[in-house]
């Protein structure tokens, strides 16, 4: 009968507005000649007022009543996997060649003739300007110390991270799970010390600099342009130290390529430093953030201070939805890693948008955005799934 057919329809994920039988096609999921032709294509919607969204929403809770549906699968352990090798990878050849440079090298010779040319080096070229000795730290030491120094930073980032999760309250925990698996874990995957060129790539650099002109402009003026100078130190000394550590690490890659004896230790010396030049620019975190601030930060593309806790907010809840979840199948701590270390910006996309073919239900026509619960249609996900994750333990 029609109620109980319309209450079946509104527990599952699409809850279209016909029946299997009525529900006419889909333009964009089936072959339509219109839609494959440019010309005709404009055709259609050359309109005063052209609809191209007239059946997609947004839902409401975030996506996270789908996160059955989307974050566990078979598949997603070879990405897990992948993650964790890289980090392996590159923590390995991040401390056993500083580590091994420190201790072998006296530290009579930390200073000299360089290695490698240092022609190229804005240090080398000031220490030349403003002394006259030719006694100059050497290029690998620099580089030994700037990156041992940042794997130390990203280290007591993830041990907060770590104690947060281990004695902090609620909210407290969940924030420290979803920064230790979302940020600093990837971070310490790609980190050396070129990363640091990624706060001064363009795509990066502009942004930023609006926002903090954007905060300065709404405090007005307040604190003395503090951060604005704050921002220029930190980006100038990014750009300096990132270039110098490409130079570095470019003169000392082709060095080992041209002294080895053999092809494994060579081909593995060329992929550390090409997964470090890659990992300069995070392709999947820079698009996740755009996603974020697309959501978020609204039509003005701009995030302010309470939006970014909003989005954080909703991180550390994605992560708890996610332990929740993932308490149901065999091995839940194995499944919440993979899920939690293969997520990226296509996951967001199929939890958070609602697609409705031949039409959106009339239930959901009255608001611009759209939540159906799983376990049950007329409860907001806030009562179900808190409630679960409370009688979990």
């Amino acid at each position: 009968d029609r109620p109980r057919r319309h209450a079946l329809m509104k527990m599952t994920k699409v809850a279209p507005a016909f029946t299997e039988d009525e529900q006419p096609e889909d333009p964009r999921n089936s072959w339509d000649p219109e839609l494959c032709n440019v010309k005709k294509a404009w055709k259609r919607y050359d309109k005063a007022s052209p609809v191209f969204f007239a059946d997609l929403r947004i839902a409401k809770d975030g996506g996270l009543s789908e996160i059955d549906e989307v974050l566990f699968d078979n598949q997603r352990f070879i990405w897990a996997i992948f993650s964790l090798v890289c980090l392996v990878l590159n923590l390995y050849f991040i401390i056993k060649p500083n580590v091994e440079y420190l201790v072998d090298t006296d530290i009579e010779n930390w200073t000299g003739t360089a290695q490698i040319s240092t022609r190229a080096m804005i240090m080398s070229t000031l220490w030349e300007t403003f002394f006259t000795t030719d006694s100059r730290p050497s290029p690998q030491v620099i580089l030994s110390f700037l990156e041992l120094g940042m794997l130390l930073f990203y280290s007591m980032q993830t041990a907060i991270a770590i104690a947060r999760v281990c004695f902090g309250r609620e909210e407290t925990r969940w924030h420290g799970v979803a920064s230790l698996l979302w940020s600093w874990i990837p971070e310490l995957s790609t980190f050396s010390a070129m990363k640091t060129l990624h706060f001064v790539t363009p795509k990066i650099l502009l942004p930023a600099l609006i926002n903090v002109l954007r905060n300065t402009v709404s405090r007005g003026g307040s604190k003395f342009g503090a951060p604005l100078l704050r921002f220029a130190l930190v980006r100038g000394a990014s750009a300096i130290i990132g270039f110098e550590a490409f130079v570095i690490k470019f003169g000392m890659a082709a060095e080992k390529q041209n002294e080895s004896t053999g092809s494994f230790g060579a081909i593995m010396g060329a992929l550390a430093f090409l997964n470090q030049i890659v990992g300069i620019v995070d392709v999947n975190k820079f698009a996740h953030r755009r996603l974020m601030v697309f959501v978020f930060g609204g039509e003005d593309g701009y995030m302010s201070d309470q939006e970014e806790i909003v989005c954080t907010t909703y991180a550390a809840m994605l992560a708890r939805e996610t332990w929740v979840a993932s308490r149901k199948k065999r091995w839940p701590v194995l499944w919440f890693l993979t899920a939690t270390l293969s997520y990226g910006d296509q996951d967001f996309q199929r939890m958070v948008l609602r697609h409705f073919p031949g039409g959106v239900p009339k239930d959901v026509e009255a608001s611009p955005v759209e939540s159906l619960g799983k376990d049950d249609p007329n409860k907001p996900l806030k009562e179900t799934h808190v409630q679960e994750y409370a009688d979990s333990g």
